[in-house]
């Protein structure tokens, strides 16, 4: 197969045909509509089958269907083609110019699935920013964009893509209605399916066994130089039954019988990937932050279930609020044996209830109340709609 071809295959757009399919997810399309006039590069990170090739498609019919912009002038490939990979992405856009006959005064909209597959695509992105007038959409792991910030300092801008929210997930269901004692029931449902779009509209539970083992699989024991895959995923599954509670490296290595160094080196392979998110400890001491117990969360609720046939309500909703959060850098909260939540760096306090707080608890958030913080109780599903 020659490389017009492929390219050709990638894009029925050219020819009149609807590449996006799905529900649309209509907050982050208005998200990446913002992105489309500004001189950077937009990254959509995220979860592994959280739906970020779909966002792309749909986006691409959004921008001929509803922005008028001509199908020859937007280009979407997927990396990880063998024929996509012998060739440099200077190669691919001068052939792409070619074939739509294409001038390079005229601006064109580049979308890269799968990113780490092309061997510099980072030195190749910086160049064509610079270089041609261009709109570079991509997806990417968080891990891989980090690794390469040298090369496009100032030159980027991301946008997380989340499992689905409750709304969302209501849509997914097709469940339209405002009535309090449904609602209650779908957000008890919602706590325990979590929100990876295909899982939510199949509901085949082997789905997500998939997905995680997938993960492990594709994007760490491939990655990464592992000795022990076995004590990897032993670690996952300790993290999974340990949702909120503070963890310790000494203490995960003994139940593992492994070096605490080894323990440190897996857990960010596992958080490279968004399997789990580290929630470190709010201190104004950077050793102190560093040393004390860490928080665990799963990158989306529903593995929990999906991996061990069970679920807390409690600390699903925490991880849930943690989702919701996270681009706020959230600490978790300890002071004289009182733990609360979430603490940001926005002088925000959120703290998940599903029972009473406790009386220090109470005289703890109006002390922090006094001292200028924002107090967020979050009760169920009302806090999410």
């Amino acid at each position: 197969m020659e490389l017009n071809e492929v390219i050709e295959n990638y894009n029925p757009h050219w020819f009149g045909e609807k590449i996006g399919s799905g529900i649309r997810r209509d907050e982050y399309i208005k998200k990446l509509d913002k992105e489309l006039n500004k001189n950077q590069i937009t990254f959509l990170i995220g979860l592994r089958r959280i739906g970020k090739t779909t966002l792309i498609k749909q986006f691409i019919d959004h921008l001929q269907t509803e922005l008028g912009i001509e199908g020859k002038r937007i280009l979407y490939l997927s990396l990880d083609h063998p024929i996509l990979q012998q060739s440099s992405l200077g190669d691919i856009l001068r052939e792409f110019r070619k074939m739509n006959e294409l001038s390079r005064r005229e601006k064109v909209y580049l979308f890269l699935d799968e990113l780490l597959y092309m061997k510099d695509i980072f030195q190749w992105l910086k160049v064509l920013q610079d270089n041609e007038r261009i709109k570079i959409y991509g997806t990417s792991s968080s891990s891989l964009l980090k690794d390469q910030k040298a090369y496009l300092t100032g030159r980027h801008k991301t946008i997380r893509i989340k499992p689905l929210s409750f709304k969302e997930y209501l849509r997914f269901r097709g469940k339209d209605t405002h009535e309090p004692h449904l609602l209650e029931r779908y957000f008890e449902e919602y706590l325990r399916d979590g929100g990876i779009p295909e899982y939510v509209l199949e509901r085949d539970i082997n789905y997500l066994v998939d997905l995680v083992n997938d993960i492990l699989t594709r994007d760490i024991l491939s990655r990464y130089k592992v000795a022990n895959p076995l004590k990897l995923k032993e670690l996952f599954m300790l993290l999974v039954n340990r949702i909120g509670k503070p963890i310790t490296y000494s203490k995960l290595a003994r139940l593992l019988s492994t070096k605490e160094e080894t323990v440190e080196q897996y857990l960010s392979y596992l958080s490279s990937s968004e399997l789990v998110h580290i929630v470190y400890r709010w201190s104004r001491s950077v050793n102190e932050r560093v040393y004390s117990p860490k928080k665990i969360y799963l990158g989306d609720v529903g593995f929990r279930y999906a991996l061990t046939g069970r679920f807390s309500s409690g600390s699903n909703l925490e991880n849930l609020l943690f989702l919701e959060i996270m681009e706020k850098n959230p600490y978790y909260y300890m002071k004289g044996g009182i733990e609360l939540d979430f603490i940001t760096e926005t002088r925000e306090i959120y703290e998940c209830k599903l029972r009473e707080l406790s009386d220090n608890q109470k005289e703890l958030l109006e002390r922090l109340k006094r001292d200028g913080f924002k107090v967020h109780l979050i009760t169920g599903y009302r806090d999410f709609i």
